[in-house]
């Protein structure tokens, strides 16, 4: 489901169903849309599939999607920027073969440990830090630049630099 970041209002979704593409899409979609929707879906993953499908209404909006690790990857990101939607979300560590793994940080790394990557070409930028446990983000629509993060601290407020 994508909800609006605002107003929490359901903007689209997909149910899970067997059914295929040209089934649900065929009385919303334009003949030329619903092919250029399968031929868009015969190459990309399942997920990014569903991804891809929910956020079609976004289309060159250049809005910003925040997902979690379960829908996110590179890949989708990648695909996302095509169509003027931008977007960031969590990874697991080993999640995506195209998350730069030389920047991610292990469990035995310093709390509030930081690695950055940042592919310019594909503006895409991946992070690892530590804060409890390992933390991998990856967006397209973020800036490469480090900056000063407030963070609470067991009841008192202090500030760390990244980086």
């Amino acid at each position: 489901m994508m909800c609006c970041a605002t107003s929490w209002l359901g903007l689209n979704y997909k149910l899970h169903c067997h059914s295929d593409l040209r089934s649900r899409m065929e009385d919303v979609v334009s003949a030329k849309e619903l092919e250029s929707l399968e031929e868009q879906a015969a190459v990309v993953s399942k997920m990014r599939e569903i991804v891809l499908e929910v956020a079609e209404p976004l289309k060159n909006s250049t809005r910003i999607i925040n997902m979690d690790n379960y829908y996110t990857s590179v890949e989708l990101l990648l695909e996302l920027r095509v169509s003027k939607i931008y977007a960031r979300g969590t990874l697991k560590g080993n999640q995506s073969k195209h998350f730069p793994k030389s920047i991610v940080l292990s469990k035995k790394s310093e709390k509030g440990g930081l690695q950055q990557a940042v592919n310019r070409a594909n503006g895409i930028v991946a992070v690892s830090w530590i804060d409890g446990s390992v933390v991998n983000l990856v967006s397209n629509a973020d800036s490469s630049e480090i900056d000063v993060v407030e963070r609470q601290k067991k009841g008192e407020n202090a500030c760390l630099p990244l980086g």
